[in-house]
């Protein structure tokens, strides 16, 4: 015997698509893509004292084993604050490279991209009296169309280039701070 709907039901089913807290979603895109996207794993703040020093500053891991010739795409920020102790005078310099790291299926790590911050102030010959600080944003993009299927880790590597001024070593302190990093992949 085939069911009937009464009236009532049919109410109470159109005053439960009323109070959905989602709209429904009909897809309109021709060829819809399979997308992911994960979030990092922010580092601590790190503090360069010399020149030569290394540090991860974040990280993330992304598994792109259900895309077909994935594209991915890095975003990465951080602070870059950068001290003068009391007694420096201009003018100063410093270099940071700021490195991005990918490691597939545990193997070998590949650099895929590198990029530099400078901060170079020049001013009178002037003696600080007292501890100065700046701080910066640091940010890049970067997007890699020929990766390799599987699960790899991104990460962000920072080395010293340059910290001193052009009298005397050790007297600039440059501290990276909250790092983040997000990858998004897509087919």
């Amino acid at each position: 015997m085939p069911r009937t709907i009464s009236k009532a039901d049919l109410d109470r089913k159109e005053d439960l698509k009323k109070d959905k807290d989602y709209a429904e979603c009909e897809i309109k895109h021709p060829l819809p893509r399979k997308v992911l996207f994960e979030c990092g794993n922010p580092g601590s703040s790190i503090t360069f004292t010399r020149e030569g020093q290394s540090f991860t500053v974040a990280s993330a891991t992304i598994d792109t084993t259900c895309l077909c010739k994935p594209k991915v795409k890095v975003e990465f920020s951080s602070l870059v604050t950068f001290s003068i102790v009391e007694g420096t005078e201009f003018p100063y310099v410093v270099r940071l490279q700021f490195e991005l790291i990918k490691a597939c299926e545990n193997g070998q790590e590949i650099a895929c991209d590198t990029k530099m911050y400078e901060r170079f102030i020049d001013g009178p010959p002037v003696v600080f009296d007292r501890p100065f600080s700046l701080i910066d944003t640091f940010s890049f993009i970067s997007c890699e169309c020929n990766t390799c299927i599987g699960c790899c880790d991104y990460s962000v590597r920072v080395t010293a280039d340059t910290i001193s001024t052009d009298t005397m070593e050790n007297n600039v302190i440059a501290m990276v701070s909250n790092g983040r990093m997000s990858i998004l992949a897509s087919e």
